[in-house]
């Protein structure tokens, strides 16, 4: 069975969601998606819960607060938040499905996205934008 790859970018919800234009880069982001007619490819997770699994252990120690990641098929996007961000961990995972509930688990809970849908960006922040 073929396994996708995911890679992601970490950090806290407080600097992720308040103090970085996170809001703006992804806004742009899906408006270009859509325009281009590119299925979306990356998501929000807030309270990973892949980063509690040991081999992120590193990772989720770094982080002040509850964390917040993106995920994308495309490691170029990731690469480039990253710069972009600054103070952000990275990492990468293999998962056999595509929408496994651990990759985008919240605790309990799991965000499902259509990956051959068109969204806005309202539609992946949710209740975290006021």
């Amino acid at each position: 069975m073929d396994k996708n790859k995911y890679y992601f970018i970490a950090g806290s919800e407080n600097f992720l969601l308040k103090k970085e234009p996170l809001e703006e880069i992804l806004r742009e982001r899906v408006q270009n998606y859509n325009k281009k007619g590119k299925p979306l490819n990356f998501w929000i997770v807030p309270y990973p819960s892949f980063l509690y699994r040991y081999e992120f252990s590193a990772i989720r120690k770094k982080i002040p607060g509850q964390p917040v990641a993106i995920i994308s098929t495309e490691k170029t996007f990731i690469t480039w938040l990253k710069l972009r961000l600054n103070n952000v961990a990275i990492g990468n995972f293999e998962c056999l499905k595509y929408n496994d509930p651990d990759i985008l688990s919240i605790y309990d809970n799991v965000l499902i996205f259509n990956p051959l849908g068109s969204y806005s960006y309202e539609d992946l922040m949710g209740d975290m934008i006021d």
